[in-house]
């Protein structure tokens, strides 16, 4: 299994003082789409057998991102994209399952994106190789954040056949042609996305699919989400619990895993019997939570979407709202999943445990210190001794001691 989330990106063996040879990217967009992602690894490692050891990770095909290959992998979350990275020969490899397509894009962030800034920045790559471009980047409104990036830590980009030099002219004229492609090939799919989201939800089903249903809920093999009862006494609990402003977030969720709590998502990322108790931000699963106190309490849930179709004002039974000038405005799609007899708790119990979730929300996106939880060393720790200086370089799991003798300063810090 991959070693869990991270606070930063592991210094590889062979990357602590010198820049990566190389950068293999692959990226398909779903954890259920495995058969793709396997023809995109497939595809993209082929396609550059000449990097060293490229044969022994073209045959372990998609196990290092299950966490079944012969690698040791690291797992990286950003937001809600994960991916593994991984060194081979000297070689680093990111895989990475996230869409770009995804009809409710952000205008202010794209979460594959900064994962690239920060793996560009952690092994400052001399060669990147990907498929194709759109395997880097699929929207023009975060070209420029990419483009600097590369420009910054990147020496060429190979996609496919195609080489870039992000510091060139026509390397920077290269980039904005197959951004803007990649860019109108995004709204393509987003537009068939989008209505076969609309037919599914025609049917009764769950756009969102398992990985987005929350605790006590669980998805139907008819394909719509019911509250499962015999898990009341464990959301009551958990909501108890996140009411309570004594108990810790750690507290709170190792307490719902002893009661059998979980997600697909949780199980997809630690292992089939894992549960609330295996993650290891307490206070993020918390803070995700607070989408879905309204559905504790009523049974019911909104899922929005921005309009992909500038102009249209309906979609079957769907109404656009929120139109306004510049803005094609969104659809708003409703569920109805109902509540166990009793409810999931009451509603003052309800309210205090948003109040929390939206505390830590809050806390999280830049408040005081004091909630952090104590970060791993990073970048660069010195001290010295009459005669040595030392340095400390890497994370919790690779720290790496160097030691040199110590240059007159008496200005220095010990």
């Amino acid at each position: 299994m991959p070693n869990r989330e991270p606070q930063t990106l592991p210094l590889l063996p062979g990357t602590q003082e010198k820049r990566a040879p190389a950068l293999v990217i692959a990226r398909e967009s779903s954890y259920d789409s495995n058969v793709l992602m396997e023809g995109m690894i497939g595809q993209t490692v082929g396609s550059n057998l000449h990097l060293p050891g490229a044969r022994d990770v073209l045959d372990a095909g998609i196990a290092p991102l299950l966490g079944t290959g012969p690698f040791d992998t690291f797992q990286y979350r950003k937001h809600k994209t994960n991916a593994v990275v991984f060194e081979h020969q000297g070689v680093i490899y990111l895989y990475s399952m996230g869409s770009a397509s995804m009809t409710n894009l952000s205008e202010s962030e794209n979460a594959f994106i900064e994962l690239l800034c920060d793996v560009f920045s952690a092994y400052r790559p001399e060669n990147v190789y990907v498929a194709t471009f759109n395997r880097l980047l699929r929207s023009m409104d975060f070209s420029g954040k990419l483009l600097q990036a590369a420009k910054r830590d990147v020496g060429v980009l190979h996609c496919g056949t195609t080489t870039i030099d992000p510091r060139s002219g026509p390397g920077k004229a290269m980039w904005a042609t197959f951004a803007l492609v990649a860019d109108m090939e995004r709204d393509s799919i987003v537009q068939r996305l989008f209505s076969g989201q609309v037919n599914k939800y025609s049917t009764g089903k769950y756009i969102l699919g398992s990985e987005a249903v929350p605790p006590g809920y669980r998805l139907a093999e008819d394909g719509t989400v019911v509250p499962v009862p015999e898990l009341q006494d464990a959301v009551r609990q958990l909501l108890t619990m996140m009411a309570d402003p004594r108990l810790t977030a750690r507290q709170i969720v190792d307490a719902a895993g002893a009661d059998g709590l979980s997600s697909d998502t949780i199980k997809r990322i630690h292992g089939i019997d894992a549960t609330f108790a295996d993650l290891c931000r307490a206070d993020s699963r918390l803070a995700s939570l607070i989408d879905w106190m309204d559905t504790y309490r009523t049974g019911t849930v909104d899922i929005f979407h921005r309009n992909p179709f500038p102009g249209a004002i309906r979609f079957r039974e769907l109404v656009v709202e929120g139109v306004a000038p510049n803005d094609p405005g969104f659809i708003r799609f409703h569920y109805d999943w109902g509540i166990p007899e009793g409810g999931w708790a009451p509603d003052d119990v309800i309210a205090a445990a948003k109040r929390r979730t939206m505390g830590t929300k809050e806390r999280r996106r830049g408040g005081g210190g004091t909630h952090r939880r104590r970060k791993p060393l990073s970048g660069w720790v010195r001290w010295r001794d009459a005669e040595t200086e030392y340095k400390l370089t890497g994370t919790s799991a690779m720290y790496v001691l160097q030691a040199r003798p110590a240059e007159i300063d008496e200005g220095s810090a010990a």
